[in-house]
């Protein structure tokens, strides 16, 4: 039976990771359109393709604006982790991902508020600061929080390994 419930999970770990551009048909036009709303609120803002326009200045939306692989790492820690039921997965997953795409949301209106005030070379430092080291630190953030919260004890792919060499 433990084998079992390790080859499922594990089987569709690979297939998340493999199928990650998926998330992206999900969550980019959703991270768009609410940044888009937002940003109406403070900013006379034009729609064009997947890019808004304002003052001049256009801020096209890719894959990685949409945060994809922060949602894929995510259902990939729960996934790979050991004691987490179906139902208990979901809610973790679904907490996670609100918490994943507020901050997301929140980062893009940063950025565009500091590229109009404060121009490209402070844009790109605070983009590559939120990319390679905020959103890290977010995410272990965030699964920190729902395991405590959720009251997981087990380690993603350690606690596994554990139970089949004590077997």
């Amino acid at each position: 039976m433990l084998m079992k419930s390790i080859l499922i999970r594990y089987s569709f770990a690979l297939l998340v990771g493999l199928s990650s551009g998926l998330f992206s048909l999900f969550f980019l036009p959703i991270t768009f359109y609410v940044s888009y709303f937002l940003l109406q609120i403070f900013y006379d803002v034009q729609i064009y393709g997947m890019s808004v326009q304002f003052a001049e200045v256009s801020f096209s939306f890719i894959p990685a604006c949409a945060a994809t692989l922060a949602y894929v790492l995510l259902l990939e820690l729960l996934l790979l982790t050991r004691g987490i039921s179906f139902l208990q997965g979901l809610k973790m997953f679904f907490l996670g991902s609100i918490f994943i795409f507020s901050l997301n949301i929140v980062r893009i209106l940063v950025l565009i508020f500091v590229y109009i005030n404060y121009g490209n070379n402070y844009f790109d430092a605070v983009h590559i600061l939120f990319w390679h080291l905020v959103s890290t630190i977010f995410v272990a953030g965030v699964w920190i929080l729902l395991v405590e919260k959720y009251k997981v004890k087990t380690i993603p792919i350690w606690s596994d390994v554990q139970e089949i060499v004590k077997k």
